[in-house]
């Protein structure tokens, strides 16, 4: 049994699509893949913070210029 009830994760960039088909295909690219720590949901995943600055390259190579918050 664990000591903690909960876990906080600081620093984990998080990449959320409006439909589970468009991060299906993401996944597809071995980059993205590679960078992906956890799928959180259909449209959510948790992605390796060293990988953040390659994620956004490939995603802008698709065509896809995402919202960063």
């Amino acid at each position: 049994m664990s000591k903690y009830d909960a876990v906080v994760h600081e620093n984990v960039p998080i990449i959320e699509v409006t439909e589970s088909v468009l991060l299906d295909q993401l996944l597809a690219d071995p980059i993205l893949a590679f960078a992906v720590v956890k799928r959180l949901g259909p449209t959510a995943a948790a992605i390796d913070p060293v990988m953040l600055e390659q994620v956004m390259k490939q995603l802008a190579k698709y065509g896809h210029l995402p919202k960063v918050v």
